[in-house]
């Protein structure tokens, strides 16, 4: 079907006859990134913003705390939506069906996809206000490193993009991540902290009667545990994002799972004389 508005036949290119083959690898990042337009502009809005705050600072109060207060909301945000729009858009753009039917494996895709969206998330939330720190001298991390800003923003992602696999749309998804992340706190501070204390108290109480002394999980090994329940929270996401379908019961176990897997390894560490969750 010819356009009705098109460059005279001199200014065009001419059509290639030839095979081009490409890496299928490569290709899916491309596809990707193309998915991610949204998350750019966002982040090119953030670095407007803290440009503007920065040359305004010596007419705003604690302009420091205001960067700060941006660049931790950015942070969060970038990762809501590069979770949402890695597991949502195709949904929305009804490429999900015959996307899955590509001679790459679906498991494939999905590592991909998620490779993708932790390294952009990690340029975008980290990597971009340390560059304007570097370049301008912005006290972006001043208070917090971004080194222990890494593990809760990877935390959002796997969690938006376990939301967002069973989200109809980018949008719905990314809604609905803010208020699963609040139940999902409440459900630790209410009922896995008390079990957890009360497993230590019963087990490492002294003839005294006082507490024996609290043994902290080290930072290694607490990294590996975390990153043992987003590799699940991942698998999760990835069984809703092959099925397409949102039944009711397969997200509800999964969640049991998960609540039931955070329960134990808490109790298991108490038990043991270290303190996991503090």
């Amino acid at each position: 079907m010819r356009s009705d508005v098109a460059l005279p036949a001199v200014l065009r290119l001419p059509r290639s006859t030839s095979v081009v083959r490409s890496n299928p690898l490569l290709l899916l990042v491309g596809k990707e990134l193309r998915l991610q337009q949204l998350t750019f502009v966002v982040s090119l809005f953030y670095v407007l913003l803290s440009m503007v705050i920065w040359v305004a600072r010596a007419t705003l109060l604690r302009a420091e705390d205001v960067l700060l207060v941006a660049t931790v909301v950015h942070a969060a945000v970038i990762a809501a939506l590069a979770g949402s729009f890695a597991c949502a858009e195709e949904r929305v753009i009804g490429t999900l069906e015959w996307q899955l039917l590509q001679p790459v494996s679906a498991r494939l895709q999905f590592a991909i996809k998620t490779v993708t969206a932790t390294a952009l998330t990690l340029l975008l939330a980290i990597g971009v206000p340390g560059l304007l720190s570097a370049a301008f001298g912005m006290p972006m991390w001043q208070k917090l490193p971004p080194a222990s800003v890494a593990v809760p923003v990877l935390s959002w992602l796997a969690g938006s993009m376990y939301v967002c696999s069973l989200a109809p749309n980018a949008l719905t998804g990314l809604l609905l991540c803010v208020p699963a992340f609040a139940l999902g706190l409440m459900f630790v501070q209410i009922f896995v902290l008390p079990v957890v204390w009360w497993a230590f108290r019963v087990f490492h109480t002294l003839p005294s009667g006082h507490l024996a002394p609290q043994y902290a999980v080290s930072g290694r090994l607490d990294v590996m545990l975390w990153a043992a329940l987003a590799l699940l929270v991942l698998t999760f996401a990835f069984d809703n994002y092959r099925q397409g379908d949102r039944p009711v019961r397969r997200p509800a176990l999964q969640l049991l799972a998960l609540a039931g897997l955070v329960t134990i390894v808490g109790t298991g560490f108490a038990v043991a004389g270290r303190i996991l969750f503090r």
